[in-house]
């Protein structure tokens, strides 16, 4: 367990509370009010100071050890999530989305799933491609509508003659 004497709180406790009162979020309060009760004595410990913010002892050790080793900025500064690594790189994204534009592109998600194997040796599942193609790029896949082969085209432009004009 770090112990408080090893801690050096640099801010004054008149900076301290100031600054807290300064935060808009909790997260950000509670981290200063740890820092205040530890400099001001309020708290003895870290157990002490974890209980009276109402967070995990570990929580408060992990604040203290990030202030410790990167100063109060750092501490302060929002969580930003790693995320997850790009099955699609951003190279082969803008291939894609000239791809889709293509007139004569692609007709189904499977065709670009074998496009990116074939194209750009990049194995991507079926439902990552349709993920990425239909919500994150907001393509359409364009499909003619079927026709039928026997269709005479000539009975179909004289059906299409004598409907009232508000069908046509």
């Amino acid at each position: 367990m770090v112990g408080v004497s090893r801690i050096e709180i640099q801010e004054s406790t008149d900076q301290l509370k100031h600054l807290m009162h300064l935060q808009t979020s909790a997260s950000a309060k509670e981290r200063f009010q740890v820092l205040y009760l530890l400099k001001s004595l309020q708290a003895k410990d870290i157990s002490t100071a974890a209980q009276m913010v109402g967070r995990d002892r570990t929580t408060v050790q992990r604040w203290l050890l990030k202030y410790e080793a990167h100063g109060i900025e750092k501490l302060m500064a929002p969580r930003t999530g790693q995320g997850c690594k790009l099955v699609i790189p951003e190279a082969i994204n803008q291939a894609l989305v000239e791809k889709l534009d293509d007139p004569n592109g692609m007709s189904s998600y499977l065709e670009l799933q074998q496009w990116l194997e074939t194209e750009h040796q990049l194995q991507v599942k079926y439902p990552t491609v349709h993920r990425q193609v239909r919500y994150r790029l907001g393509a359409k896949l364009k499909v003619p509508r079927p026709v039928n082969e026997s269709a005479v085209e000539r009975a179909q432009r004289g059906f299409r003659k004598h409907l009232p004009h508000d069908w046509a």
